[in-house]
């Protein structure tokens, strides 16, 4: 528990000196510490830029939420071509908390994101879910008047 709030502390100073720490992190065994590795990268946006190749190899993680958190950062670099597809799959995840971090990203990332209004669209068609369907149509109501 200490090392994922002394990661987590560490992610939100977005310190770009402690980006080494970060990295070191991404590798480490317990899922938390990686998520907040990869958040304080998302922090950093271009700073993190150090960090790609570990974030790269992130975007296949055990963890769903690591990768959706290093797929961001990465979209942040301007690797959205490689990371996106990571958040977009996950929109469409049957454990609604992961689907809502997906969903809350491509938000986020706005226009990075429009690639996946196709798949928005759908999702808030045909998801089982009321509030995942109420929050895809929440970003396509920002694409549409953004």
């Amino acid at each position: 528990m200490e090392r994922i709030i002394e990661t987590a502390e560490i992610a939100s100073e977005g310190d770009v000196l402690k980006l080494p720490v970060l990295i070191e992190r991404l590798r480490d065994e317990e899922s938390c510490v990686r998520y907040w590795a990869a958040t304080g990268c998302v922090i950093l946006k271009e700073k993190a830029k150090p960090a790609s190749t570990q974030l790269r190899q992130s975007l296949d993680d055990p963890s769903a939420d690591v990768r959706i958190a290093a797929a961001e950062a990465l979209c942040n670099m301007g690797q959205v071509k490689k990371a996106l597809p990571v958040i977009v799959r996950k929109v469409g995840s049957e454990n609604s908390k992961v689907a809502l971090h997906a969903l809350n990203v491509l938000e986020i990332l706005g226009e990075k994101a429009r690639p996946a209004l196709k798949v928005l669209t759908s999702l808030s068609k045909n998801s089982n879910d009321s509030y995942i369907i109420r929050a895809a149509n929440h970003t396509l109501r920002k694409f549409k008047n953004g």
